[in-house]
């Protein structure tokens, strides 16, 4: 049962919002129902504190939902593991209620996800003074995470050995949005990412998964750092529909490994919207990539495939080639102020189908 409805909405100047409504199922939820579930608050006496309810969290007692506007806390929130005869997930909610931070004697991290027993987590946090929102370590079961989250120098991190998750969060004013480190189990359909993400200091998704193979669909702006909105250091991603919009650096950036960039459009970026720097291959598919500081697709070092995409008005070129190969098939590079395409240092650009001004 998940007890929020994700609503994509749109503020008075056309940047993208997230709110949470109350979902009908839990308003309708039953009596015996109700007996499974356990309450918790650190502001309504007549409920047990949020730490102490965790703790009895048990296998007839797997759903804990936090109430009462805003708890603070002096310790992160672990996710027990449970011994279960069935594959029914542990559930932490907050309902109408945003964790904080105490400030006199804050947690590293507010929720720990860090064992073997499945989750579903959704939270609202408040991370002023905290390193991470939710971290995710080795979690050999998997789990599916909904984090709204503010400040945070991390919002999300995953790391370790990790099984299939889903991830939706919405992240504002965090140094980096989502981290994803170390392996991922699994083919990346089982590994999915959907992030709304606003004002990063850093960026917004940093990936340093090894030989992860994750899908990430992101609708990020006004990334501030120069890292890029959108950060690959090494593994394996495939960026999968979304909006990339109005960072002060590079849309995207891609170190060493595999980035598959589909159906994206990247818009207003203060440098490239895309970069490939020195990984092992580069898939550009069906995507919109317009009104950048610098060229629309920069390639070093960086094999890369151009296919039925738009690259126009960029400040730059279209598409630069240095020291590599780039192929451009049925796409349009037009409106470029310094022109279609460039090769430097032996660079070269094959097209075919490929209308370029």
């Amino acid at each position: 049962m998940n007890n929020y409805d994700h609503v994509r909405s749109y503020d008075s100047e056309g940047d993208l919002r997230h709110t949470r409504t109350r979902n009908p199922e839990f308003e309708s939820v039953s009596t015996d129902e109700q007996s499974n579930i356990l309450f918790a608050s650190n502001t309504i006496p007549a409920l047990p504190d949020i730490q102490t309810a965790v703790s009895n969290l048990s296998a007839s007692k797997r759903r804990l939902i936090i109430v009462g506007g805003l708890q603070n806390l002096t310790s992160a929130l672990s996710v027990p593991n449970i011994s279960t005869s069935d594959s029914e997930p542990v559930e932490i909610v907050t309902y109408g209620t945003t964790l904080k931070a105490d400030s006199g004697s804050p947690p590293n991290t507010v929720i720990n996800h860090t064992n073997t027993q499945q989750a579903r987590i959704s939270a609202d946090i408040n991370g002023s003074g905290v390193a991470k929102g939710l971290s995710v370590v080795d979690t050999g079961a998997g789990g599916q995470y909904s984090i709204t989250a503010a400040s945070c120098t991390e919002g999300v991190r995953v790391e370790g050995d990790t099984e299939a998750q889903k991830h939706n969060h919405w992240l504002k004013g965090c140094d980096t949005g989502v981290i994803q480190t170390n392996s991922a189990n699994g083919n990346p359909d089982e590994h999915g990412y959907k992030i709304v993400a606003r004002e990063s200091a850093d960026c917004h998704y940093r990936h340093e998964a090894g030989n992860a193979d994750l899908r990430l669909n992101a609708e990020v702006t006004n990334n501030t750092g120069p890292g890029g909105s959108v950060y690959q250091s090494s593994g394996s991603l495939t960026l999968n529909g979304g909006v990339i919009r109005g960072g002060a650096a590079a849309g995207i950036r891609a170190g060493d490994g595999r980035l598959r960039v589909i159906g994206c459009i990247l818009t207003s970026h203060g440098g490239d919207g895309i970069e490939f720097r020195s990984g092992t291959f580069g898939v550009v598919d069906g995507c919109e990539i317009e009104d950048c500081g610098s060229d629309g697709v920069f390639a070093t070092g960086t094999p890369t495939a151009i296919t039925t995409s738009d690259i126009r008005d960029n400040s730059g070129y279209g598409i630069r080639s240095d020291g590599t190969t780039v192929d451009i098939k049925q796409s349009n590079v037009s409106g470029n102020s310094s022109g279609a395409t460039v090769t430097t240092n032996s660079g070269s650009v094959t097209s075919d189908s490929f209308t370029g001004v």
